[in-house]
């Protein structure tokens, strides 16, 4: 038999996890706007044509104008604000990592790399916990409406 009492407790879970969801999204695009915030200054771009040090030493990383990743970029063309064609080539420091603070501290880019590893972690987590509410809200979603999106 049909429980009416059931089915609004399960059209209520859903709407409560609907909320918090959008709440995760709002914070998923505030972590992404901080680390993109946070990669510019330990990223330099040059032309493709331009000849760098770093090509034939790595040990240039970390000195001015070269700091934890570095990208030649050329051929762009730009219209209509949209990337239409790019060649690129990249290097990145040796110690450089996503997930650990660089080790150099003697690097005068080493603050940078750490605010970017935090916020690149702090991305991470928001990620994962907005992954897991978006699994509990398709689960309520197929409980209180029986289809799932």
């Amino acid at each position: 038999m049909f429980n009416l009492k059931q089915k609004f407790a399960q059209i209520l879970e859903y709407f409560r996890l609907q909320k918090e969801y959008k709440i995760v999204k709002r914070q998923v695009n505030d972590a992404f706007w901080a680390w993109t915030r946070t990669w510019r200054p330990i990223t330099q771009e040059y032309g493709l044509e331009q000849r760098l040090c770093i090509e034939d030493s790595l040990a240039e990383f970390g000195k001015p104008g070269y700091p934890c990743m570095v990208d030649k970029t050329g051929n762009a063309v730009y219209k209509l604000k949209m990337l239409v064609k790019i060649d690129a080539k990249s290097f990145r420091c040796p110690n450089f990592s996503n997930d650990k603070v660089c080790p150099n501290c003697k690097c005068m880019y080493h603050a940078a790399n750490q605010e970017y590893v935090k916020c690149h972690k702090n991305l991470d987590d928001i990620l994962a916990n907005g992954e897991k509410i978006e699994s509990a809200l398709n689960a309520a979603r197929e409980r209180a409406f029986g289809r799932q999106k």
